[in-house]
């Protein structure tokens, strides 16, 4: 999904965080529009890879969808 995605009109990016101990992991997709979020869960390869995730890897999961209200960085000049 990593290469399909990328391809998508409005494909911000994602970035993802994997706990190795107890196997639970997060991944944030950033899209810059709702409809383009839409778009992508339309895919038919990602319905595809979802089905299969359900059915083979996952036990249970949770999705969020939000909007970023505000964002900014700090960076150490040291």
């Amino acid at each position: 999904m990593d290469r399909l995605v990328v391809t998508m009109p409005g494909y911000i990016g994602h970035t993802s965080f994997r706990d190795d101990a107890s196997g639970k992991g997060v991944t944030i997709s950033y899209f810059r529009s709702m409809a383009e979020l839409v778009a992508w869960k339309e895919v038919a390869e990602h319905r595809e890879a979802q089905a299969l995730g359900r059915a083979e890897f996952y036990a249970e999961y949770e999705i969020e969808v939000a909007e970023i209200v505000r964002h900014y960085e700090w960076t150490s000049t040291d």
